[in-house]
């Protein structure tokens, strides 16, 4: 029998830590905050994901204008260096049955990616939540205008109006942050209820908007410190630098702490869920030789085949 050694403390520690992790996971307490978490999710309202900030551009007719304003505020954003996605939301079929990749589809394809040198295409099942489609199936980008999705509580909401009536009913809406119109009048009605609003042909004004918002929103979320880590003059630099992605998120000490980063995306945890990564770590290191005393930072990097 060959002579391993084994580190029977280690491992118990290891146990321990597994231990805690389960029981956590199945008591009361934990079920409790999972449904407390749901119901807060269900109502909380957000301007952005993760660290993408979203802009949706809404409306009540189908032909108000959406397109055109999105078109004119993507073209604005790129004048200005930001790196921008755009998902829009239809209700038409966008595979023809009839070509090639919709006979793929028909046969029952999961998935039909069509490339051609202008383009690549790609044809999934529908997925209807939008945090699921910034965070699953786009890779990141900072900046996101979304045309439609109106009622949902997920980035602020841009409303064109082409009467009294929308105006009314879009004021309610989650995230409202601009009215838009052709319309002076409506305009001003909009301003007299405290709402921002501009006319269409102010779209230089929107952009301009979107961009200070958007560098706010992202600076804010590494709470501010200007602690100059990432080796930029303040919080407010480094947000403008991500915008344009000339760096990343995980350069910002503050953004890649308590977080894990799959493909360059830092996802946020919850405190919950830091705890008990932190607990899982201390008890794997605790198993391993070598590791100093005083561990402040961990950094794990794992490559998967």
């Amino acid at each position: 029998m060959s002579g391993h050694f084994i580190d029977t403390k280690a491992i118990n520690i290891c146990l321990h830590y597994l231990k805690q992790i389960y029981l956590y996971l199945y008591t009361v307490e934990y079920r409790a905050y999972r449904l407390r978490r749901r119901a807060s999710t269900s109502e909380q309202y957000t301007p952005n994901i993760g660290y993408t900030v979203i802009y949706r551009i809404i409306a009540l007719g189908s032909s108000a204008g959406k397109t055109s304003l999105g078109e004119r505020v993507v073209e604005g954003l790129r004048r200005k260096g930001v790196v921008v996605a755009v998902i829009k939301q239809t209700h038409e079929p966008q595979i023809d049955p009839g070509s090639d990749p919709g006979r793929y589809w028909t046969a029952g394809a999961n998935v039909v990616i069509v490339s051609s040198p202008e383009e690549t295409t790609v044809f999934m099942e529908s997925e209807h939540d939008l945090r699921n489609l910034v965070m699953k199936y786009m890779p990141y980008h900072p900046l996101v205008i979304v045309e439609g999705f109106r009622g949902v509580n997920v980035g602020k909401a841009i409303a064109i109006i082409e009467n009294e009536e929308e105006l009314q009913h879009l004021a309610k809406e989650p995230g409202l942050w601009f009215i838009v119109s052709h319309d002076f009048d409506l305009v001003s009605s909009a301003k007299e209820m405290g709402l921002n609003a501009l006319l269409f042909e102010e779209v230089d004004a929107l952009v301009g908007e979107i961009f200070k918002d958007s560098i706010q929103t992202l600076s804010s979320l590494m709470k501010p410190e200007d602690c100059r880590k990432c080796g930029f003059g303040s919080c407010i630099e480094l947000a403008e630098r991500i915008l344009r992605m000339e760096i990343q998120p995980i350069d910002c000490p503050i953004l890649s702490r308590g977080n894990i980063i799959v493909n360059d995306r830092v996802l946020h945890l919850d405190p919950c869920m830091q705890t008990i990564l932190k607990n899982l770590v201390r008890g794997f290191l605790a198993s391993i030789e070598g590791v100093p005393s005083g561990v402040k930072k961990i950094r794990i990097e794992i490559e998967l085949g």
